[in-house]
C-alpha cells in the first residue's frame, strides 16, 4: 500500500473512531504503567491506563485520569496458551519502552503493533533487553 494510501486510511480509521461513543467500554482491560512508553510515533506518561481492541484491528489506548486516547493500528497474533493473563508486553531498548502486544484475554489471540520508525532504529543499534511485561490490575 502507498504511504498515502496508507495515511489516508489511517485518517479515515481515526476519525470513524471519533464520531463514535467509546466503543468496546466494556471489554477494556485497565493496567498500572511504571514507565514512559512509546505507542506509535507517540510517547505517553506513565499512568493508568485501560486498553481495549477496537474493529478487530486496532487498539485503543486511554488514560484513566482523561487526559489523552490513542488508537492505533494492530495485527493479531496467536497463543498456544489460551490461559494467558490479560497483559501488555514492552520491548526495551536502554531507557525507552515500546508498547509491543497486548493480550486482553477474548481468546488465545493478541494484538501486535507494527513498529515504528525509531524502535526499528532502535532494534537495529542496540541489543534488545528481555520484554517487559505488565499484568491487567
Amino acid at each position: 500500500m502507498k504511504p498515502s494510501k496508507l495515511l489516508l486510511w489511517s485518517i479515515l480509521v481515526v476519525v470513524v473512531l471519533a464520531a463514535l461513543p467509546t466503543f468496546a467500554q466494556s471489554h477494556e482491560k485497565e493496567y498500572n504503567i511504571p514507565f514512559s512508553f512509546n505507542v506509535g510515533k507517540e510517547v505517553r506518561p506513565a499512568g493508568h491506563y485501560a486498553v481495549s481492541s477496537v474493529f478487530e484491528s486496532s487498539l485503543r489506548i486511554r488514560r484513566l485520569d482523561g487526559t489523552g486516547a490513542i488508537v492505533i493500528s494492530s495485527m493479531a497474533v496467536e497463543s498456544a496458551d489460551r490461559t494467558s493473563p490479560c497483559k501488555l508486553v514492552f520491548h526495551r531498548y536502554g531507557e525507552k519502552y515500546f508498547l509491543a502486544q497486548a493480550w486482553l484475554g477474548y481468546s488465545s489471540t493478541g494484538r501486535e503493533l507494527f513498529r515504528s520508525g525509531e524502535e526499528q532504529e532502535m532494534a537495529s543499534n542496540n541489543k534488545a533487553q528481555d520484554p517487559i511485561v505488565v499484568a491487567e490490575k
